[in-house]
């Protein structure tokens, strides 16, 4: 599977999905790396058939609301020490993979006795628009 990181996770994470046989590149590897938009990565992901990577709402409800970008994984894990990101990640990986190819939206959550489980989120609702994650397609 091919994905993006964006900006405000590490860039360990993408490589962390190379080193799991992954595709990955992170943001700061981009011509305007941080600065990049987010309708840029958005572009770019798309036509690159990439998951954008993010914790950024922005990106989900652009998602949501348009379809756009095509495939999310928003992570939602709280303030996580990079080592344990990985970790979940890793531990998680085939999960997260399956659950990107059966739907274009998928968020991990951090469960409280539990470092963290995959939940696909094809019915959940978001709140500021009411319409399902990948529900509008361009």
């Amino acid at each position: 599977m091919k994905f993006i990181v964006d900006a405000q996770l590490p860039r360990v994470l993408a490589l962390r999905f190379i080193e799991l046989g992954h595709d990955a590149i992170h943001v700061n590897e981009l011509p305007n790396g941080g600065d990049t938009r987010d309708s840029e990565i958005t572009a770019f992901a798309d036509e690159t058939g990439r998951v954008v990577v993010t914790k950024d709402n922005d990106f989900r409800h652009t998602h949501v609301a348009a379809g756009r970008p095509s495939r999310l994984l928003f992570i939602t894990l709280g303030n996580l020490r990079n080592r344990d990101l990985l970790t979940h990640v890793t531990t998680h990986q085939a999960a997260i993979v399956d659950s990107l190819d059966r739907t274009a939206f998928v968020e991990p959550r951090r469960v409280w006795a539990d470092l963290a489980r995959v939940v696909p989120l094809a019915p959940l609702r978001c709140g500021p628009c009411s319409r399902s994650p990948g529900s509008v397609r361009p």
